[in-house]
């Protein structure tokens, strides 16, 4: 059977992948494929406009940077209003919503999603597993014993199944729920598991991830409740954004050396 190289389902997988690798530039071109597919397709509740209410907020999640939420949520509010959405699809559109309310820290949305996920029997068309989704909620709502259940099964799946990818992600939410907690072993446990994530992204090549890691690493190896002061409340990827400003590097330059987009870097400029 011959897909066409527009369908909204590939592409959606070509965004996020290409986003995971670290190739930006080649990533923002294949969203704005997807935008212009779903764009033109009908304007009744099928994949293309759950898609992109997902896909928005996934690349989110990899950058660090929220870009284009206003679209990502019409696109899923207007997908679950409609009583002829698959259910499926609906999940699909929950999960961008869902992904909204963790970067954002809204946690009363983080409270409302984490309902929706659980009364859904499976789940479907997602870029992450049901265990971390619930995870990163239950994290954003407050309760942390209850995400570092969620993060237990989201290992538990991915491991046997093979999911590298997710499985490296998985056990960077759970290190830092684990370090936010801070209970008795919990910064040892971490640590182990910024290992394991730290292993497979460099095996598979995936350089956001791995400053993802690296950063809270160091999170990791510092004295609790001792967190870096900077002037005037600038955090430390801003810092080191400065300092390469001050060195005299481009903004393409900067991104190249913090595997972060170039609009990305003019965020933190």
């Amino acid at each position: 059977m011959l897909v066409s190289p527009d369908a909204v389902t590939l592409l959606y997988s070509r965004v996020v992948l290409e986003y995971q690798a670290g190739r930006f530039d080649e990533g923002a071109r294949f969203l704005e494929r997807l935008l212009a597919s779903a764009n033109t397709a009908p304007n009744w509740p099928i994949f293309d406009h759950a898609a992109v209410a997902v896909t928005i907020p996934a690349i989110a999640r990899i950058t660090g940077v929220p870009d284009r939420f206003d679209l990502a949520k019409k696109s899923a509010q207007s997908h679950l209003s409609s009583p002829m959405a698959l259910p499926r699809h609906s999940m699909t559109a929950q999960t961008g919503l869902a992904l909204m309310a963790v970067a954002l820290g809204d946690r009363t949305a983080c409270e409302k999603s984490y309902a929706e996920v659980l009364s859904t029997e499976k789940f479907y068309d997602s870029p992450l597993t049901e265990g971390r989704l619930l995870g990163l909620l239950a994290h954003g709502m407050g309760n942390l014993d209850k995400a570092v259940e969620h993060f237990e099964d989201a290992l538990g799946f991915c491991r046997p199944s093979g999911r590298l990818p997710e499985l490296a992600w998985t056990c960077l939410d759970y290190a830092h729920t684990l370090l936010s907690r801070n209970g008795a072993g919990d910064r040892e446990k971490a640590k182990s598991m910024l290992g394991e994530s730290l292993s497979i992204a460099t095996d598979l090549g995936m350089p956001p991830l791995i400053a993802q890691v690296v950063a809270l690493q160091e999170r990791a190896e510092s004295r609790p409740g001792k967190a870096p002061a900077f002037p005037d409340g600038l955090s430390l990827r801003e810092v080191e954004v400065l300092r390469l400003i001050a060195a005299g590097k481009t903004d393409r330059e900067i991104a190249d050396e913090l595997f972060i987009s170039p609009r990305t870097v003019g965020h933190h400029v």
